[in-house]
């Protein structure tokens, strides 16, 4: 129906964990700011396709302060008092991120992050594959970043793009 009012029911609920206060804030703010302008861009268009129908993007971010502890209980708030159908997990602080996807096994929603560089998440994914299958890990992790870096780097200078004195990178 084009003229239902938007509600809960006809959103899909998304719930951010991220550090907007505390000394990550700066990181999780530009997270909260990314994602608001994601959404926003997204819900202009329409919404995303869920089952045969249409659906606008509803944010409820949460401050997890960049504490493992604080960022569990928020969670556990989104997803059983807002009913969220996505928790986004905190991609400033791999400490949050790790505690949370504790969470994912126990309840039956898509969790994830918006980006995530610790090995120590893929490699509690590896080590569990069945447990943490509803946590999707969207990007490379650190390792990965720094093997492409430094592909890239070998490969410019390799073709002379960029001319070294010396082959010594920091």
């Amino acid at each position: 129906v084009p003229d239902m009012p938007e509600t809960e029911e006809t959103c899909a609920m998304v719930g951010v964990i991220g550090p907007l206060t505390g000394p990550s804030a700066e990181g999780g703010i530009a997270m909260q700011m990314g994602i608001q302008i994601a959404a926003d861009e997204i819900n202009a268009r329409g919404g995303i396709q869920v089952g045969k129908q249409k659906r606008k993007i509803s944010l409820l971010f949460e401050d997890a302060q960049s504490k493992p502890e604080i960022g569990v209980s928020l969670a556990e708030k989104l997803i059983t008092l807002n009913k969220v159908d996505i928790l986004l997990g905190d991609s400033v602080n791999s400490s949050v991120t790790l505690a949370l996807m504790e969470l994912s096994p126990k309840y039956p929603i898509l969790f994830s992050t918006v980006e995530c560089v610790s090995d120590e998440i893929a490699k509690k994914v590896m080590a569990n594959p069945d447990k943490f299958k509803r946590f999707w890990k969207p990007q490379f992790d650190s390792s990965a970043y720094g093997e492409s870096i430094a592909n890239c780097v070998k490969d410019l200078a390799d073709k002379g793009v960029i001319p070294f004195a010396n082959k010594t990178v920091a």
